[in-house]
């Protein structure tokens, strides 16, 4: 599970395709960043991920990326109803979390190398 805490040390300033089209913002009662859609299609919705998982499927070499998250503040014309039921609007954040995922690849908190030793610690 992956979570955007203020406190994994994210480098928020890489620019990618997609970044200029969001921002991440902070809420003060809350340990996770929100996103704020800058550009596009959802100008101004903001929005904070929930839990986040990868689910892998080896056999096919496919991973599927599956998310919640609550949706903030919405301008008009949406209401959040109706981006709570919209794929184009899961579809289009789910984009945004590929590319934050892939941006920050071995850089969260204090990741470094590692061997591939998967042996599970009680």
């Amino acid at each position: 599970m992956f979570l955007c805490s203020k406190n994994l040390g994210l480098k928020l300033n890489r620019q990618s395709q997609m970044s200029k089209e969001y921002i991440f913002v902070e809420k003060k009662d809350s340990e996770l960043y929100s996103l704020k859609i800058v550009q596009g299609p959802y100008n101004n919705v903001i929005y904070t991920y929930g839990s986040v998982t990868i689910e892998e499927d080896i056999e096919n070499d496919l991973a599927r990326l599956k998310f919640n998250y609550h949706i903030e503040e919405v301008p008009e014309p949406y209401s959040k109803h109706e981006l709570e039921e919209s794929t184009e609007f899961r579809d289009y954040i789910g984009n945004i979390l590929t590319e934050i995922l892939e941006d920050q690849t071995g850089q969260i908190g204090n990741a470094r190398h590692t061997d591939d030793n998967t042996e599970i610690i009680d």
